[in-house]
């Protein structure tokens, strides 16, 4: 066996991607390994799979990625490289360590093989067909010095062009973020097409409950939503203290704009829409708001580095 790379298999949006990334990454480093990472199959760009059996994008491009966006180093995201990679011929079934979707087990046993202390002992071993990976790691693993649990709090992708980034980081480490996942339109998907009910019920949540904890406070405010609306009755009831990125806001009915391709929206994704503006958008606000001094939002994977490196004192949930 010669494992070189690890993958996770999962459908999430840009925030539950980013961070299954650096949960490998930690893995990865300790293993030697490098990562895949198939931007294809993340929802912005996501696309059916061709007569290759590989994914398949009108949008997607690798000239595109390397000028917008920045990779950890031992990320490999070239669409051919990736296709190599997984050719039957060369084998990858013994050179790729995939994680499937039962993430919160698949994350435990990444800590602990990473040199986290707690093991996943209480869910017994692995089927029959991982054995001989389990026998691997738990071999290359004795040797590893234990650990505190490894902290994902830094963004394994980020936009290339620094200038917004620079210009607002000033003002965004004096403020408080407020992240508001309100879905501009998801909760109108139906239910057979969206229904996770965790996701479903957080964006439920009045809007009065952000107002009512923003009023706690007296610094300037970085809003962050999928939802203009939101953003402009902050702005009406704060004033100047209300700031945001130089972001596109999509017409509300269309959802948040990453998954447009995948549920019957009530309203259709302008045709002129770019998903390389969506996704650099995202990562641009993702990166900010890990920069505030505290933190109001509701529970989104859209906001979970920035709960990970903002104090937890300083961090509001709402729902």
């Amino acid at each position: 066996m010669d494992i070189k790379y690890t993958s996770r298999k999962r459908g999430d949006g840009l925030g539950g991607q980013l961070e299954g990334l650096a949960s490998l990454l930690i893995f990865a480093d300790r293993f030697d390994l490098s990562v895949l990472c198939d931007l294809r199959t993340f929802p912005f760009f996501k696309g059916v799979h061709n007569e290759t059996g590989f994914p398949s994008s009108e949008y997607y491009s690798d000239e595109e990625a390397s000028r917008l966006l920045e990779f950890h180093p031992r990320v490999i995201y070239n669409s051919k490289e990736l296709d190599s990679i997984r050719q039957h011929q060369n084998k990858p079934w013994l050179r790729v360590l995939e994680w499937g979707d039962w993430w919160p087990l698949q994350r435990e046993i990444i800590n602990w093989l990473s040199g986290g202390r707690a093991g996943p002992v209480k869910y017994g071993y692995p089927n029959e067909g991982l054995i001989n990976v389990w026998k691997y790691l738990l071999e290359r693993r004795e040797s590893a010095v234990e650990g505190a649990v490894p902290n994902y709090s830094e963004l394994p992708i980020k936009v290339r062009d620094r200038a917004q980034f620079e210009l607002l980081l000033p003002r965004v480490k004096n403020s408080t973020v407020v992240h508001a996942r309100l879905g501009n339109g998801e909760l109108e998907v139906p239910a057979n097409e969206f229904n996770v009910s965790a996701s479903r019920a957080r964006m439920t949540i009045a809007e009065n409950l952000f107002l009512e904890e923003m009023r706690k406070h007296d610094s300037d405010f970085f809003v962050c939503s999928d939802d203009v609306r939101f953003v402009n009755k902050c702005q009406e009831l704060f004033g100047d203290r209300v700031f945001h990125s130089d972001r596109c806001w999509l017409p509300y009915g269309c959802g948040p704009g990453h998954n447009a391709t995948t549920h019957s929206y009530p309203v259709l994704t302008p045709i002129n829409t770019n998903p390389w503006t969506l996704i650099c958008d995202a990562l641009l606000d993702m990166e900010l708001m890990c920069e505030g001094k505290r933190i109001i939002c509701n529970k989104s994977q859209f906001n979970y580095f920035a709960r990970q490196r903002i104090n937890s004192e300083s961090t509001t949930i709402l729902l």
